[in-house]
C-alpha cells in the first residue's frame, strides 16, 4: 500500500504518556483518505478495497485453473503430497545463495589459520616426507570437514515429473497471487500500457502467463514465451493449458516453450518476470549477467519483473539486481548530459556514435515497489525488504479443508520500466508502506519507504477524540494562529462570541423590523395619541405569537438561511475547538510552551522550536530537516499567489468610470470569491489545496481550462447575483451595527484612512507573515496620514470653515437652551438636529488642516517608503504631484470610501466576475503554469516564493550593464523590487535561515556598495537622513514615550568615520541609533505581535555591514562604546531592514537615472548551484 505525495495527517499530542514513549526519530503524516481509512472504530488499522493507493488484494485462483491444478495431483496419494509439499516449502525457505569463490576462499584461510593456531608446535623439519604428507592429508581432511560443517552446500533445484507437480502445489497460489498484485499496480498506474508479448524466464508451472491473462485478458498476448531449464516442468505447464488432459487443444494459443534463452530478440518483450529464478545460477556473475541478458530483452516502455523469497537471500539477490540496473540507468543520464551539454555549447567539433552505448543503456526508473531511484535505506540495516500478498491456498483433498482460507506469503521483488518516469504517476512518489503492521498497546507502528530514500517507522495512534489533524498546511496554520489568538482560552472566546454576536445581530433585527409597534412607538394613529401615561416596553414589543402571524416572507426567508449558517458555523467551531486542543497539546508537550508562557514569545522564538520539533519527531517525512522557508511556504501557499498575481498585473480587476477613471475593484466579496474560485472550491485549479492539478501544468491544455475556468467565474458571478440582496442586507446591518455609535461619538472616523485590500497585496512581501504585515503598515500609518494631509484643497476648506461656524454656532445656543431649559429636549426633532450638526461639524473640522503643520510630501513619501518598503520607481520626486496622490490614494483609502465599497460590493462583485475576471481567465491559466514549481516535502508553491534571485530577480533593479542569465526571462521578473526587497525582509525575519549561495551573493553585493558607500557616496547619507528625519519628525513607532526623547536627540550621535573622509560636498553621515531610543520604540508587551526577532542583527543588512566595518577600524573603543550598543536591544532588526529598504531604493534610483555605478554581476556558477 503506498500514501499520497503530499498531503499528511500530524499525530495528535493529546497522551502524554504515548508521547514519552515514542521513539525520538518518528512522527506520523498520512494522506487524509488514506487516514479516515486506516482507522477503525477498535483503533486498528483497517484496509479497505476501494482505496485508491492499495494495489493488494486477496487473490483466489480462477475456479477452472483451481479444478485443472487438482485433476494434476488427483493421481497423488494425500498424506504423501502433503508431506512432501511441507518438505519442499521448508528446503524453499532455508534456501541460500550460493557462496562466492573469494568469500570461500576468505573462509578457508581463516580456517587454516585456526588449525594451525590451535595444533602443538611440530617440526616438521624433523619429519620424513611420508609424515608431512601423513600431516597435510589430516589438515586437508580436517579442513573440508570444517568447511562443510560452516559452508551452505548449494544445488540447483532439479526437477522430474512427480518433482514439477509437488513444487506446483506448493508455489503456484502464492506466486499468482504476488504476481497479479504486482500487474494490477502496472495496471492502474499506466493505463495506456498494453502488452502484446511476455517472456518469462524460469516460468515453471506458468504462474506468471495466468496472471497476465488475469490482469489484461487472455486475447491480449500475441506472444508468451515461457522459458525453464526443466523438460518435466515445460511439460507440466503445458499440460495445465490443456485442462489437465493430454493430447488436448490448449486454451490459449501463442504460447512458446524454450529450455534456454532466446537470441536476437532485443527490445521485444512488453513484460519480461523472472519469478523466483536467481536462486539458480552459481554465482553473482552469472545472475548479474542473466538480469542484464533479460533487461536487453525488454521493449522500450516495457517492464522488467523479478521476484525472490522474502528472506534476507531473496532480498540480497534483488538488492543485486537492483544496484546492477541502477548503475546501468545512471551510466546512461550521465553520458545524456553530457551529450547534451556538449551539443548546446558546441565545444565539440566531431559527433560521437553513442548508438550502442543508447541501446544498452537505456533511460529506466524503478517503477514498484520502491519510490525513489537511490540506494535502498534497508540494505544498511541488513533488513530484507518484503511485499506481503494475502492468497487463498490450493483446496486440495480433505487435508486442506481446516486450512485458513487465506494465508499471507511475503516476497522481494522490483519492477523497472524501461522509459524515462512519468510525471503524471501520482503514485510514484507516494511513501510506501513495505512491511506489515506492528500492533502494540494503543498504538502500531507503520514502516514506509520515502522519496528521499529514508526508511522510517511511523506510530499511528487514534486520541481521544477520534480526530486526526489533516494536513501540514493546516497543521501548521493552526499552530501560527493558536500563537497569535493568544492560546486556547482566547480562542473559545472568540468562537463563543462569534456565535452569539451573529444570534443577537439576526434576532435583534428580526425584533426590530417584526416584532415592535410602531404606530404606538410614534403615537401615529389616534389611540396611540389619545395614551397619556409614558409607553412601556412590553407596550411597543409584540409578542412571540403576534410576531410569527405577521412575519413576511422575506424575512422568514432570511431566517432560515441565518439558521442553516449558523449550524455551519457551530460545526466549524466545534472542529476548530477539538483541532485547537491538540494543537495546545503539541505547544505543551512537543514545543515545550505553556500556555502562560505564550503570550511572551514572538513568532520567531516558536518557529525555532517547530524546527527543532521537526528533528526530533519528524513532523515531514519527505525531509530531514524543515527550514524557515518550508513552513513559511505552507503557511502562505495561496496568499503568495496572491501576491505574485498583483505584482504581475494579473489582478486586480479594474473597472473604468467615466467620471472617476479606472477604479481598482478589491473588496473583501471579492477577495473571498477569488480565492473559492482558485484555491478553495470545489472546481479550483488546486487539488486537496497543496497540489496543482496536472492538468495545469500542461501548456496545450491551457485554451480548454481557460473556458473551463471562464465558465466557473460565471457561475460564481451568477450565484453572487442570486444572494447579492442578502449579502446587502447582512453588510447593511454589519455596518449599522458596528460603526453608528462609533460615528456619532468620533465624526471624523469617515474621514479616516486604512490600508485598501488591494494596498495590502502590493505592500505585502513574499512568504510575509499576517502579524508581520499588520506591524509594518501600522507603522507607517502616521507617516502615510502625514503625506496624505499635505495635499490640501482649499476650497474645500473654506466651505468647511465655513459650514462649521454656522452649525457650530446653532449648536452652541442649542446646547445653551437645553442647559437653561430640558424642556427644549422635547421639540419634535430636536434631538436628531443636535445630532446631526454635531456629525456635520465633526467632518467639516476635519478636513480643516492643522494651521501649525509644515508640509513636505517627499520627504513623507520617504518616511512611508521606509515602513512600508514599496513604491513605483515613478513616484521618486514627484511626490507633490495628484498622479501620485491619487495612485497612493488607491492603496490608502478613505473608511466612508471602503464602507461604500463593502456596501455596494453586493452588485458589484458579480459584475466584475461575469465582465471583468472572466477575460483573464487565459492570463491565469498561464501564470499559475509559468510560475508553479514542486517542492519536496512542501508541494506545488509559486516559484516567486523561493526567492530565487538568479531565476526571478530583476537584474535591471541594480546590474542594468549585464545581460539577463539564460534561465530568466522578462515575464518571470517581479516588478518594484519585490524578489528583492522579500527576499532582504526574509533574511531579517529570519536570521537563522541557510540561504541558497545565489541568495546571499546577491546580498553580498549590496553590503559591498554599503563599505563603498561608507567613503563618501551620497547613498547611505540619503538613506540615513531619511531614517533620521523619519525618527524626530513622524515617529513611525506607536509608542508615544518616544516623542519626548527625540524631539532633542538625532537617532544618530556618532559619525561613521572623520569628516576628513568625505567630500566637502558630503554632509557627515552618522549611524549610530540611541539605545533609549530603539528600546522605547518597541512596543510595551504584546511580544507575540513583534514582526522581527526581538533583539537581532540579520547577517546581510545594511546595519550589521556598518557595524562590521565599525569594528575593523582602527579606533575599537569608540565601536565598543557607541555603535555596539544596539547590538540586543530591542527593534534593532526592524531599524536595520527599514535603513536597507531605503538604501536599495536609493541605489535602483541613481542606477536608473544613471548617476551611480552599477553593481558587478553576481556569479552565474553560484546562480546555478541551487534554488532559492
Amino acid at each position: 500500500m503506498i500514501f499520497s505525495r503530499n498531503s499528511y495527517s500530524i499525530i495528535n499530542y493529546i497522551s502524554r504518556r504515548f508521547v514519552q514513549n515514542l521513539p525520538r526519530n518518528v512522527q506520523l503524516e498520512l494522506d487524509p483518505d488514506v487516514n479516515k481509512q486506516l482507522t477503525s472504530d477498535n483503533r486498528k488499522l483497517a484496509f479497505f478495497k476501494e482505496h485508491k493507493g492499495k494495489f493488494s488484494h486477496k487473490s483466489t485462483l480462477p475456479k477452472q485453473l483451481e479444478e485443472t491444478i487438482n485433476t494434476i495431483l488427483s493421481d497423488i496419494e494425500p498424506q504423501r503430497l502433503k508431506t512432501d509439499m511441507k518438505l519442499l516449502a521448508d528446503h524453499l525457505a532455508e534456501r541460500r545463495l550460493p557462496i562466492e569463490q573469494r568469500e570461500l576462499q576468505t573462509i578457508a584461510q581463516n580456517v587454516i589459520q585456526n588449525l594451525i593456531n590451535n595444533e602443538p608446535p611440530i617440526n616438521t623439519l624433523a619429519m620424513s616426507p611420508e609424515q608431512r604428507k601423513e600431516l597435510n592429508l589430516k589438515r586437508q581432511h580436517e579442513l573440508v570437514k570444517r568447511l562443510k560443517s560452516s559452508i551452505y552446500h548449494w544445488q540447483s533445484l532439479t526437477f522430474d515429473e512427480y518433482k514439477s507437480k509437488i513444487y506446483m502445489a506448493t508455489n503456484f497460489a502464492s506466486h499468482y497471487a504476488m504476481l497479479v498484485q504486482i500487474f494490477n499496480e502496472i495496471k492502474k498506474r499506466e493505463r495506456n500500457f498494453r502488452p502484446v508479448r511476455l517472456f518469462d524466464f524460469g516460468s515453471g508451472a506458468g504462474s506468471a502467463m495466468w496472471a497476465a491473462m488475469h490482469v489484461w485478458g487472455k486475447q491480449a498476448f500475441a506472444e508468451i514465451l515461457n522459458v525453464d531449464k526443466s523438460r518435466e516442468m515445460n511439460e507440466l505447464s503445458q499440460l495445465i493449458l490443456q485442462g489437465g488432459q493430454h493430447n488436448k487443444t490448449p486454451l490459449i494459443h501463442g504460447v512458446v516453450y524454450r529450455q534456454f534463452m532466446p537470441h536476437g530478440r532485443e527490445n521485444i518483450f512488453d513484460l519480461v518476470v523472472a519469478d523466483h529464478t536467481l536462486f539458480e545460477f552459481e554465482n553473482r556473475f552469472e545472475r548479474l549477467k542473466a538480469v542484464q541478458s533479460l533487461w536487453y530483452n525488454v521493449k522500450p516502455g516495457g517492464f522488467l519483473i523479478l521476484v525472490e523469497q522474502g528472506t534476507i537471500h531473496g532480498y540480497t539477490a534483488i538488492i543485486e539486481a537492483r544496484e546492477n540496473l541502477l548503475h546501468r540507468i545512471a551510466v546512461f543520464d550521465e553520458t545524456t548530459k553530457k551529450n547534451d551539454d556538449e551539443a548546446h555549447n558546441e565545444e565539440s567539433s566531431t559527433e560521437q556514435d553513442d548508438s550502442s552505448l543508447n541501446t544498452r543503456y537505456s533511460p529506466a526508473h524503478i517503477f514498484s515497489p520502491c519510490p525513489h531511484d537511490l540506494t535502498c535505506p534497508k540494505k544498511q540495516l541488513n533488513i530484507p525488504c518484503r511485499i506481503a500478498t494475502k492468497y487463498r491456498s490450493l483446496q486440495i483433498f480433505d487435508f486442506q479443508q481446516n486450512v485458513p482460507s487465506y494465508v499471507t506469503a511475503q516476497m522481494s521483488y522490483i519492477v523497472i520500466k524501461k522509459s524515462e518516469r512519468n510525471k503524471d504517476d501520482i503514485y510514484g512518489t507516494w511513501p510506501r508502506v513495505i512491511e506489515p503492521i506492528i500492533d502494540r498497546k494503543n498504538h502500531q507502528h507503520v514502516r514506509l519507504c520515502c522519496p528521499n530514500g529514508e526508511y522510517v517507522n511511523v506510530p499511528i495512534s487514534k486520541n481521544k477524540h477520534g480526530v486526526h489533524q489533516q494536513n501540514l498546511d493546516d497543521f501548521f496554520v493552526r499552530v501560527y494562529q493558536y500563537h497569535q489568538q493568544h492560546g486556547f482560552f482566547c480562542i473559545i472566546l472568540s468562537e463563543i462570541f462569534g456565535l452569539v454576536q451573529f444570534i443577537f445581530v439576526v434576532s435583534f433585527t428580526v425584533l426590530i423590523v417584526q416584532c415592535i409597534d410602531y404606530p404606538l412607538l410614534f403615537r401615529s394613529t389616534p389611540s396611540a395619541r389619545n395614551i397619556t401615561h409614558k409607553i412601556h416596553f412590553n407596550e411597543v414589543i409584540q409578542s412571540p405569537k403576534q410576531c410569527l402571524s405577521n412575519m413576511h416572507l422575506l424575512t422568514t426567508l432570511c431566517i432560515i438561511l441565518s439558521i442553516i449558517y449558523w449550524l455551519y458555523r457551530l460545526s466549524r467551531a466545534i472542529y476548530n475547538l477539538i483541532s485547537y486542543f491538540n494543537i495546545r497539546a503539541f505547544y505543551i508537550q512537543a514545543l515545550d510552551i505553556k500556555p502562560n508562557d505564550l503570550l511572551n514569545m514572538t513568532w520567531h522564538e516558536v518557529q525555532q522550536r517547530l524546527l527543532i520539533a521537526q528533528r526530533t519527531h519528524h513532523l515531514c517525512i519527505h525531509k530531514l530537516n524543515l527550514t524557515e522557508l518550508d513552513i513559511h511556504n505552507r503557511l502562505l501557499r495561496f496568499k503568495n499567489y496572491e501576491v505574485a498575481m498583483v505584482n504581475k498585473g494579473v489582478l486586480p480587476p479594474r473597472i473604468h468610470l467615466p467620471i472617476f477613471g479606472d477604479i481598482i475593484s478589491f473588496t473583501t466579496g471579492f477577495k473571498f470569491n477569488l480565492r473559492l474560485i482558485l484555491f478553495w472550491g470545489p472546481y479550483a485549479p488546486f487539488d486537496q489545496r497543496w497540489h496543482l492539478q496536472q492538468e495545469y501544468k500542461i501548456y496545450s491544455q491551457r485554451e480548454k481550462l481557460a473556458k473551463q475556468l471562464s465558465h466557473f467565474i460565471l457561475l460564481y458571478g451568477i450565484a453572487n447575483l442570486l444572494l447579492s440582496p442578502f449579502i446587502f442586507i447582512w453588510q447593511v446591518l454589519n455596518l449599522f451595527y458596528g460603526y453608528t455609535e462609533l460615528v456619532r461619538r468620533e465624526p471624523g472616523v469617515l474621514g479616516s484612512r486604512r490600508w485598501s485590500n488591494y494596498g495590502r497585496l502590493y505592500l505585502r512581501h513574499f512568504n510575509e507573515l499576517d502579524h508581520s504585515i499588520n506591524q509594518r503598515l501600522n507603522r507607517g500609518y502616521k507617516p502615510a496620514i502625514g503625506y496624505m494631509n499635505s495635499f490640501v484643497n482649499y476650497s474645500i476648506v473654506e466651505t468647511a470653515k465655513f459650514i462649521s461656524f454656522t452649525t457650530g454656532a446653532i449648536l452652541a445656543v442649542l446646547i445653551l437652551l437645553t442647559i437653561y431649559d430640558e424642556d427644549v429636549l422635547n421639540v419634535e426633532h430636536m434631538l436628531t438636529v443636535m445630532t446631526s450638526f454635531g456629525v456635520v461639524l465633526g467632518v467639516c473640522r476635519s478636513l480643516i488642516p492643522d494651521e501649525h503643520a509644515v508640509f513636505d510630501p517627499e520627504q513623507m513619501l520617504q518616511l512611508v517608503l521606509a515602513q512600508v518598503h514599496y513604491q513605483p520607481d515613478s513616484w521618486k520626486d514627484h511626490a507633490h504631484t495628484d498622479y501620485v496622490q491619487m495612485e497612493f490614494g488607491q492603496m490608502f483609502q478613505l473608511k466612508y470610501v471602503y464602507f461604500l465599497e463593502e456596501l455596494v460590493s453586493a452588485f458589484v462583485t458579480p459584475l466584475v466576475l461575469c465582465f471583468q475576471l472572466r477575460r483573464k481567465s487565459l492570463q491565469i491559466i498561464d501564470f499559475l503554469r509559468n510560475f508553479t514549481v514542486d517542492v519536496q516535502g512542501v508541494g506545488d508553491v509559486c516559484s516567486f516564493a523561493q526567492l530565487d534571485v538568479a531565476k526571478h530577480g530583476d537584474m535591471k533593479w541594480f546590474v542594468p550593464k549585464h545581460p539577463k542569465s539564460n534561465n530568466q526571462t522578462d515575464g518571470g521578473i517581479t516588478n518594484d523590487g519585490k524578489l528583492e526587497l522579500s527576499l532582504m525582509h526574509f533574511h531579517h525575519t529570519n536570521p537563522n535561515w541557510q540561504m541558497p549561495k545565489q541568495c546571499e551573493a546577491y546580498l553580498e553585493k549590496i553590503q559591498e556598495q554599503v563599505v563603498e558607500n561608507l567613503h563618501g557616496s551620497s547613498i547611505l547619507q540619503q538613506s540615513m537622513n531619511d531614517m533620521q528625519n523619519l525618527q524626530t519628525q513622524r515617529s513611525f513607532y506607536s509608542n508615544p514615550q518616544c516623542t519626548t526623547s527625540l524631539q532633542n536627540r538625532s537617532i544618530f550621535s556618532k559619525p561613521l568615520m572623520n569628516t576628513s573622509s568625505y567630500s566637502p560636498l558630503h554632509t557627515t553621515v552618522s549611524v549610530q541609533p540611541n539605545a533609549s531610543i530603539v528600546q522605547n520604540s518597541f512596543l510595551n508587551g504584546g511580544v507575540s505581535k513583534a514582526d522581527l526577532p526581538y533583539r537581532s542583527l540579520a547577517q546581510f543588512g545594511v546595519l550589521s555591514k556598518i557595524h562590521t566595518q565599525m569594528f575593523d577600524m582602527s579606533d575599537p573603543q569608540s565601536f565598543m562604546g557607541s555603535f555596539a550598543s544596539i547590538q540586543g536591544l530591542p527593534g534593532a532588526a526592524q531599524l536595520d531592514m527599514n535603513v536597507s529598504c531605503l538604501f536599495m531604493h536609493e541605489l535602483r534610483h541613481k542606477y536608473k537615472h544613471g548617476e551611480y555605478e552599477d553593481l558587478e554581476n553576481i556569479n552565474e556558477d553560484q546562480n546555478n548551484e541551487s534554488n532559492c
